[in-house]
């Protein structure tokens, strides 16, 4: 058996824990003699699967003395045992003997420019023996930032839409809608959006609905006020804690799903969308354009004038719309977790050497 010791503290980040969970399920498909060890401080919805083994080690203490003694104690009785960190918090104190593997997500920080943030990844960075980040672009800006002895590893992600959705029945509705999750989704993006379709439906130019999925961060007063004149007008359909299958369902019967967000986010939702035959309209941001590609249209969500339009052609135009549904499908293709689940061994074994 090889063992991977992880920190399972994935707090509030659904998604990141989501995509842990297909990588590690991917992983056990091409080699099951691997086995991750996760370590956390709260109870971890059983997601996993069979080659994940999770234990909570509560604690009375604050998170940040929890990081650093119960994970390098775990180190101490595993010695030479490599230990991930999908969250790129690294613990202090580890065993040097102690092979490091982190995962760089988030690189937002970066333009807030603030020292204490910047010196502790540096740390982090200094400590890690291989470093793995989700696109090209996340690698590039990493390398222009930081000082690496190691070049950062792409290890790309996939749709996180289980193919046994993609034959269930669509649901009985006959509302024509379009496909918002706030997934990717900024509240600047969702506020502007909700003006055009308050405009549009005010106009009598589209009668399309607005089916908003998940928990949107409604943080001004503007956009509590849109939303609601949305709910007045009969624009908006909401919907929190679907299942999978039924999430995939309501993108298989949009006219489209809309992502506007300028901030640069995964586009996982993008993925998820282009496997459901479901073209996405987006911003252009360096992640979103690396993945997607001319997949995807894009269009800026300030220009109300522009989005009209191609919010129109897509109601109306099936044949442009089914052009986009099929260079959607043919790009998702390219992303896969078996692909992943190899790299991610690949150069796991090549640090343990």
């Amino acid at each position: 058996m090889n063992k991977v010791l992880f920190d399972a503290n994935f707090k509030d980040d659904i998604l990141w824990k989501q995509m842990h969970s297909c990588l590690f399920a991917a992983v056990m498909k091409i080699a099951p003699e691997y086995k991750f060890f996760g370590l956390s401080n709260e109870n971890t919805e059983k997601i996993f699967s069979k080659n994940v083994h999770i234990k909570t080690a509560e604690f009375c203490c604050n998170d940040n003395i929890w990081h650093n003694l119960i994970l390098p104690m775990a180190c101490v009785f595993n010695k030479n045992v490599p230990i991930y960190f999908p969250n790129a918090w690294i613990s202090g104190f580890l065993p040097h003997s102690t092979p490091v593997i982190t995962s760089i997500k988030d690189i937002s920080f970066i333009e807030q420019n603030n020292k204490n943030i910047r010196r502790k990844f540096q740390s982090d960075i200094n400590r890690s023996d291989l470093i793995f980040v989700p696109t090209q672009y996340a690698k590039e800006q990493l390398t222009k930032e930081f000082s690496l002895e190691e070049s950062p590893v792409v290890l790309n992600f996939a749709s996180l839409i289980s193919d046994e959705y993609l034959d269930l029945p669509l649901s009985v509705n006959s509302e024509r809608y379009f496909f918002v999750e706030a997934q990717n989704v900024s509240s600047e993006g969702l506020n502007a959006l909700l003006k055009i379709f308050i405009y549009m439906h005010s106009k009598n130019k589209n009668n399309a609905k607005l089916y908003l999925v998940g928990d949107f961060d409604i943080n001004t007063q503007e956009l509590l006020v849109n939303l609601e004149v949305a709910r007045k007008l009969n624009i908006v359909r909401e919907y929190d804690n679907l299942s999978s299958g039924q999430r995939a369902s309501l993108m298989k019967g949009a006219i489209a799903a809309i992502l506007p967000s300028k901030q640069d986010n995964l586009p996982i939702a993008h993925l998820d969308a282009m496997k459901c035959s479901c073209p996405v309209l987006t911003e252009k941001t360096p992640s979103v354009y690396e993945v997607c590609e001319d997949a995807v249209l894009y269009s800026d969500i300030d220009n109300m004038a522009e989005y009209c339009e191609i919010l129109a052609k897509l109601e109306q135009d099936e044949n442009y719309r089914k052009n986009y549904i099929y260079s959607g499908l043919y790009r998702e293709k390219s992303y896969s977790w078996d692909k992943s689940a190899q790299e991610f061994l690949q150069n796991l074994e090549q640090l343990l050497v």
